[in-house]
Parts: structure tokens; C-alpha cells; sequence
């Protein structure tokens, strides 16, 4: 009786699209060939586990600002602590903050080699899901999913983004790729991959 009573629950509350996905879609014009190209990113830029489990909760809609963490007890204010915006979504996070926007214009001005145009929203939020003939697309992904993550960490610790601060976090991770590499025996790989980032550090 009680597993009825579940699978009725569970059957109401499932969704043939993910509410997130289709919000994302309609902003953004995405096909199912899109999102099936965003979801595979993480695999093919990165060997962090801690990277691929962001991403995948990002696409998923599953990564919170301070609107979701206060309603949740996890954060004092539902305020923007950097802009003093109330009800801080991730979008506003990402892609409405002044501060915000002022730190990726200096991820422009500093990695000249990957961004030789203006990041899109798309970019910022979840990625450009068609390479074309870009030979950056890798790199370019790498790069911003480091990003955001670091993005994420910084409203979480209440700390004001910074070149600094990203690049070291960017050196982190670039560690850590290292490691396995190592382990692998793909170093050359790694060195091929990093190149172009760790040159404008």
C-alpha cells in the first residue's frame, strides 16, 4: 500500500522535461542535440570529479544562490552580498551582478588568446554547445567551468571575485589534472591542454 502511495507521489511529481532544461531552452534556443553536447562537456575537458559533479548540477538547475540558501537555512541573507540585489539567484550571480560583470571583463582582458570576443551569457551560464571550427572550444570550456565554480565559491565564502583569486584556483585544479596525468602517463596531453591558460597566469 505504502509503495502505491509512493509511485503515485513520485509519478505526479516527474516531469517529461526538466523544469530547468526547458527554462534554459526557451532563453536560449537550445535543441536536445545542444544539451546533449552540454552534459558531455565536463568529460571531455576535465579528469576533476569535483568539476564534472558541478556541471552536472549546474545543467540541472541544482546549484544555489543566496534566494535558495537562506529558504534552505544555509545562508544569513537572501541578498546579493556584493550588489545588496534582493533574492540572489545564480543567474544574477553569473550574469547580472555590476561586480560580476565588471570580473569577466577582466577574465577578457586576461585571457586575450581564448576570448577574442565578448563571453555571451550562454557562455557564462552553461557553455556554447557548437564548436565550429573554433580551436579554442576545449580550452575555452575548461576555462569557464573553472570559472563559474570559482564564481559559486566566492558568494559561498562571502569573498569578492579577483583575478587572483580565480587564477589560483585555476592552479588548483590544474594540479590536480597533473596528478592523474602523471599517474597515467599522459603528460604530454596535459601540457598540450593547459598551455594556453597557464600562459596568461
Amino acid at each position: 500500500m505504502q509503495r502505491c502511495i509512493y509511485n503515485i507521489l513520485i509519478n505526479k511529481t516527474r516531469h517529461k522535461t526538466q523544469p530547468f532544461r526547458s527554462r534554459k531552452t526557451e532563453q536560449y534556443n537550445l535543441s536536445d542535440e545542444d544539451w546533449a553536447t552540454l552534459y558531455n562537456i565536463p568529460f571531455q575537458v576535465t579528469t576533476s570529479t569535483k568539476l564534472r559533479a558541478f556541471h552536472w548540477k549546474l545543467t540541472h538547475g541544482l546549484v544555489y544562490a543566496n534566494k535558495m540558501l537562506f529558504k534552505f537555512g544555509y545562508s544569513d541573507e537572501s541578498n546579493c552580498f556584493l550588489c545588496t540585489t534582493p533574492n540572489q539567484t545564480f543567474e544574477h550571480l553569473l550574469l547580472e551582478c555590476p561586480l560580476i560583470e565588471e570580473f569577466w571583463n577582466t577574465i577578457e582582458n586576461e585571457f586575450p588568446n581564448i576570448f577574442s570576443y565578448k563571453i555571451s551569457d550562454l557562455d557564462k551560464e552553461l557553455g556554447e554547445p557548437v564548436s565550429g571550427d573554433d580551436d579554442t572550444f576545449m580550452v575555452k570550456h575548461l576555462l569557464l567551468l573553472i570559472i563559474r565554480n570559482y564564481i559559486h565559491h566566492c558568494n559561498l565564502n562571502e569573498n569578492k571575485p579577483s583575478f587572483t583569486g580565480v587564477a589560483y584556483h585555476i592552479r588548483y585544479f590544474e594540479r590536480i589534472e597533473y596528478d592523474i596525468a602523471s599517474r597515467k602517463g599522459q603528460l604530454d596531453s596535459h601540457f598540450s591542454k593547459w598551455e594556453e591558460i597557464l600562459y596568461c597566469l
